[in-house]
């Protein structure tokens, strides 16, 4: 069922205009939800399942925000010159955004992937009460060589050939050169801050409500994820993990139908609406 509303918004993160859609529930003092989306060419993959999970989610009684970071999709700024710390800080002030203008009294984030990351990173700051990663990178330096990978991958179909090698890359990055990613430019801030993302490393998202859903082939969760899980089970007792035996779908150019991915996370969430009574 589609919201009964949808529009853009502009707010403000730091010094730059960020765009977002605001999805409001009718009913007043909803909670609200904060979609974190992934970065590079994932972000233009997962744009409809997360464009589904945002009405579906309203639908569901929650008020949703989807945005941009700084130097993405409609925001202003220019990619290169910005790094992980500052989307975090974006995810907090799109956060204030939907609790002052959506009426939100409890906001909650929801990422994919790189933005699952961010989500958590910026979950205590920006005063979540509950996350929800989907397939969330927990290294970032596992994850750089899985872009340089793609990128090696788009290179022999283009040209039947790789013009450059994995390791040249990446020596390229060590020196301080921008990497291309489908033009979205790496700067070496951002290849420093990617490379020593390891959520394993950090507390932010202590004690708070976790749903983790691993999208893989055989619906398990990978041994990262899982080694991440019991991590944060140290400092929780509210962290559940959801498999889904789906494609990755934000690396796919074609449609993936991600409906049990919505269905069990609403079912999840609607749990979080009432903590004292769940």
């Amino acid at each position: 069922m589609a919201p009964t509303d949808e529009h853009q918004v502009l707010f403000a993160g730091g010094v730059y205009e960020l765009h977002g859609m605001l999805y409001p529930h009718q009913e007043k003092g909803a909670p609200g939800i904060v979609i974190c989306h992934p970065l590079f060419e994932e972000r233009k993959s997962a744009h409809r399942a997360l464009v589904e999970a945002a009405r579906a989610f309203c639908s569901a009684g929650f008020s949703v925000l989807r945005f941009d970071y700084r130097g993405c999709g409609n925001s202003h700024g220019t990619f290169r010159d910005f790094g992980l710390d500052d989307w975090a800080k974006d995810i907090r002030a799109a956060a204030g955004f939907l609790a002052t203008q959506g009426g939100c009294p409890r906001i909650g984030l929801m990422g994919l992937r790189l933005g699952a990351s961010l989500a958590f990173s910026a979950a205590s700051s920006a005063g979540a009460t509950f996350v929800v990663g989907w397939e969330p990178v927990i290294d970032g330096t596992s994850y750089f060589q899985q872009e340089l990978r793609k990128k090696l991958m788009k290179q022999m179909m283009t040209y039947g050939e790789n013009q450059d090698s994995r390791a040249a890359l990446a020596d390229a990055a060590d020196r301080g050169e921008d990497i291309d990613f489908d033009g979205y430019a790496l700067s070496p801030r951002l290849y420093r801050e990617l490379t020593a993302l390891d959520l394993r490393k950090t507390a932010h998202h202590a004690g708070l409500p976790v749903l983790l859903s691993a999208v893989t082939h055989n619906a398990k969760p990978s041994a990262i994820l899982a080694e991440w899980t019991d991590l944060l089970r140290e400092s929780s007792d509210n962290v559940d993990v959801h498999g889904f035996r789906l494609p990755p779908f934000w690396n796919l150019v074609g449609l993936t139908d991600c409906s049990e991915l919505i269905a069990e996370t609403i079912t999840w969430l609607q749990k979080q609406k009432n903590p004292s009574t769940s």
